[in-house]
């Protein structure tokens, strides 16, 4: 099957939060282990209008020949600005759901004007073959709120990467001079959102004034200007904005020398979907406060000190006895470490991969039991060559034409002053064919032919052909050439006379651009 994922959530604050991380690590770990499908990646721009990314979406899928579409977060999904499932024809639609806190809190998140979107994204969630619940809270959220069917619900859990791990040498001296750490601190995870509780959670610490000089509190979130300030405000209102220390960023070996030094891990959400700090700060052996509610008392069990996040009595007593009390500290440390074993990526991949193949094969049974006379090439179709791969191209408008072309070849999308040098020339009469032919003897898209990356991950675009077919010696070279672009096979006088014309790779590129310039592939492209 060819399956692809939606990339939507690399071009908003969620790829370096939470849905980033997990999305990444659930994709490589798929990516690793299955070797029967193929995998594709659609990254629409956010910067475009919505009817130019449903081109480019409807390209992406049609070119791919994709059979299973893989909405990874489906309320960032920006190929329009709700999903409809109509749009997809026969394409099966599955999506990850994290959780439903918009509409369990909706008068915090959700305004008169996101509430439509926020339901009409549901709808669509609805009529999806699958939906990939990451943990059992949000499954029965999903049925209990949504009105799911749970038959279509899989829960796949989460996965905790193995870099992940208690470490006993690190360079903690230069960590902490870099970010301002001077005293034994609390590691806390969140910033300003409402469901963080942050306000609870600084009042609890703020009523222990006989440790407040012994400890500091450090931040490690991707933080915006705003949410910094607001965090010092808020430190403020309790007298302890000298404890507060907020890094930003961390690179995933500072994320993990903080884990591993810091005295504890306080996370007293209001809400999690599943809550994969507490099972980070589980694997560095940090001993962890967290809540017991939703998916936390899920996930943590034993293994953390849990309180009720919405009373700042039972935080703060919850604080002291894990500051004060050692042993406490050793046991959880030790529970946590047992605990984090039973949440890997591979299980989490393999229950994907499961679903995606018993999606095909409930795909093939309805297409016997409903169309005995048609043939299955839904399931295995043939790879386009580059021809029809063109003849796709030119046929779009020219804005759409321009960002495919540059994603076929270049792979990326133009940037403006290509965009739009290329538009003036469009609208002035140059042919595609011709524009065709200038990217291709770029100086950047021979750079590209010439790295063996885009041979290796094979993912069918020009690029990638094009990379493999320069590998090849010049006979087969030629062959492929003018079965690619032609859709047929070179005559023993035309295998002749190019072997003798090509004599390094650029050579090989003039050909190309010869053969499509030519009558006859420009007569193919009108058929």
């Amino acid at each position: 099957m060819n399956i692809a994922f939606d990339m939507s959530f690399t071009q908003s604050a969620s790829d370096k939060r939470g849905i980033g991380e997990y999305t990444r690590n659930l994709i490589e770990t798929i990516t690793k282990l299955d070797n029967q499908n193929s995998y594709f990646y659609f990254y629409p721009s956010i910067n475009q209008e919505n009817t130019s990314i449903e081109g480019h979406l409807n390209y992406f899928l049609d070119k791919n020949s994709i059979d299973i579409f893989h909405i990874t977060s489906p309320f960032e999904f920006i190929a329009n600005s709700y999903p409809q499932i109509y749009r997809f024809n026969e394409i099966k639609v599955v999506v990850t759901l994290y959780d439903l806190i918009p509409l369990l809190y909706s008068n915090i998140y959700l305004t008169n004007e996101t509430k439509e979107n926020y339901m009409k994204t549901l709808n669509f969630i609805r009529s999806c073959e699958l939906v990939f619940a990451i943990s059992e809270t949000t499954k029965n959220d999903a049925i209990t709120y949504a009105n799911i069917d749970p038959q279509k619900i899989v829960v796949i859990m989460g996965g905790i990467s193995e870099k992940f791990r208690v470490k006993k040498n690190f360079k903690l001296n230069l960590l902490n001079n870099k970010y301002g750490i001077t005293k034994p601190y609390i590691l806390f995870s969140g910033g300003i959102e409402f469901r963080k509780n942050l306000r609870r959670f600084l009042e609890a610490f703020a009523k222990l004034p006989h440790l407040i000089n012994r400890y500091q509190i450090v931040f490690f979130n991707h933080l915006n200007n705003f949410e910094i300030l607001q965090i010092n405000n808020l430190a403020a209102e309790y007298n302890i904005k000298e404890n507060i220390v907020i890094t930003g960023f961390l690179s995933i070996d500072e994320l993990i020398d903080i884990y591993n030094s810091a005295e504890l891990f306080a996370f007293p959400s209001l809400y999690e979907g599943f809550g994969l700090p507490v099972l980070e700060a589980m694997a560095c052996g940090v001993p962890v406060l967290t809540s017991n509610n939703s998916s936390l008392k899920e996930i943590a069990g034993e293994a953390a000190y849990t309180v009720n996040p919405e009373n700042v009595e039972e935080i703060s007593t919850g604080l002291e006895i894990l500051l004060t009390n050692q042993q406490l500290r050793k046991k959880l440390k030790s529970l946590g470490l047992q605990n984090v074993k039973k949440y890997n990526w591979e299980s989490v991949g393999r229950r994907v991969i499961n679903a995606f193949n018993q999606l095909e094969q409930i795909t093939i049974n309805k297409k016997f039991v409903t169309h005995k006379d048609s043939s299955i090439n839904h399931i295995y179709i043939k790879e386009k060559k580059i021809y029809e791969t063109v003849s796709d191209l030119i046929k779009l408008n020219n804005k759409d034409f321009l960002y495919a072309l540059y994603k076929e070849i270049l792979n990326r999308e133009p940037d403006q002053y290509g965009f739009e040098r290329h538009m003036y020339n469009l609208s002035k009469g140059i042919s595609k064919i011709t524009l065709l032919s200038k990217v291709l003897l770029s100086e950047e898209a021979k750079l590209l032919f010439s790295n063996t990356y885009f041979i290796q991950i094979n993912n069918h675009t020009i690029l990638s052909k094009i990379a493999t077919m320069l590998s090849y010696n010049n006979k087969e070279f030629i062959s492929a050439s003018y079965e690619e672009f032609l859709n047929r096979k070179p005559s023993l006088s035309e295998l002749e006379l190019y072997n003798l014309k090509l004599t390094d790779e650029n050579s090989k590129i003039l050909l190309l651009v010869s053969i499509i310039n030519s009558t006859e592939f420009k007569e193919l492209m009108h058929r």
